[in-house]
């Protein structure tokens, strides 16, 4: 069995992926003219709108870890109405199977879609079928000369004359969305929501855990979405709220996450991870600071306490935010990580901590 992954697209190589975009749709264009157009299509504006697009998702699709394909999404996480703008698989891996693993992967990436939005020209039969007969989607509207797209004036169609304006058209999907476990853990505050791990956030987790920056968080490193999906779902099965998801109240996207072990009677131990890209705008804090008060008002602990390596400065200064006092360091306490020559590597940690009657 094939394992479909998803890598993100970079502005680096977005030259390359317009070009590849270009390779695989032009077939379609000999097989029904017999020659390409004496320009690339789609045109290298139109993959731009969609790559630019303000919820847009671009990625190269990997099956077995090579290359295979790419795929252009807009993603609106408040409607849960999604579209799939571009999405190709490169001619070399043509009738392999790779399509349609593809999208069930795209499907399953994004559980909580409620609809799934598409299209492709009136000449495409191969895509119509691929949409229509294998995917499960339906046909919507045929836009046409006489029936022009809303969204798309007329005179796009004829200016890029790229077959779109001889007819277009629109598929949509109606997924059939199971009812969602009440979260055990919602906490909300002025910018971020705390809640339990969800199926759908296996691709956020992903994107911060493939490549951890400090060394004690070495043991959740992800190597691909497949272990991305089973951690989500670890994380989702645990009983209390021993690891909380951290989403951005706008859009919904998971930026980090905490943990809280209970250590008999009424301690917690506490730790935190973030995502780089969202470093620098007080989400640690607001979340961390929302996290305690929780603990200590709704778990009725007296005392947390957490860990930090003693070059993890970031981390230290969270807990100074947080009102914890350091309680001392521990010389070479643990190791996560082995030096060059193979043996371990002991880190100096510090301990912070803080009890209910200090916390404001």
């Amino acid at each position: 069995m094939n394992t479909i992954t998803f890598e993100p697209v970079s502005e680096a190589v977005l030259a390359e992926f317009k070009k590849r975009v270009q390779t695989a749709f032009s077939l379609a264009l000999i097989e029904t003219n017999g020659k390409a157009l004496d320009k690339p299509v789609p045109a290298d504006r139109d993959i731009e709108r969609n790559y630019y697009g303000k919820e847009a998702e671009t990625y190269n699709i990997y099956a077995s870890g090579q290359r295979v394909g790419g795929v252009i999404l807009t993603i609106n996480r408040k409607s849960n109405h999604n579209h799939l703008e571009i999405f190709f698989i490169d001619p070399e891996y043509h009738s392999t199977g790779y399509g349609y693993g593809a999208w069930k992967a795209i499907e399953a990436k994004y559980p909580d879609t409620e609809v799934w939005h598409t299209g492709t020209p009136y000449f495409e039969k191969r895509n119509i079928h691929f949409y229509v007969n294998k995917c499960g989607f339906q046909i919507n509207e045929f836009y046409c000369e006489r029936h022009p797209d809303p969204h798309c004036p007329q005179e796009e169609y004829s200016e890029d004359n790229d077959g779109m304006e001889e007819g277009f058209f629109a598929f949509k999907k109606v997924m059939k969305l199971k009812k969602p476990e009440p979260d055990l853990v919602f906490i909300e505050t002025d910018r971020l929501i705390l809640r339990n791990f969800r199926e759908g956030d296996a691709g956020d987790l992903f994107e911060y855990l493939r490549n951890p920056r400090v060394h004690c968080f070495m043991d959740e490193k992800l190597d691909s979405m497949e272990e991305a999906v089973k951690t989500v779902k670890k994380f989702s099965s645990t009983a209390d709220e021993s690891v909380i998801a951290v989403c951005l109240k706008d859009g919904g996207k998971l930026i980090g996450h905490l943990f809280a072990g209970k250590e008999m009677p009424d301690t917690y131990s506490v730790y935190w991870h973030f995502s780089a890209a969202f470093e620098g705008k007080g989400y640690a804090y607001e979340s961390a600071k929302a996290y305690l008060a929780y603990l200590f008002t709704q778990k009725n602990s007296r005392r947390i306490y957490a860990y930090v390596e003693d070059d993890n400065f970031r981390s230290q200064h969270l807990c100074e935010r947080l009102g914890m006092r350091k309680e001392g360091c521990f010389k070479e306490f643990i190791s996560f990580v082995n030096n060059s020559d193979g043996t371990p590597l002991y880190e100096n940690t510090m301990q912070y901590a803080i009890l209910k009657k200090e916390f404001h």
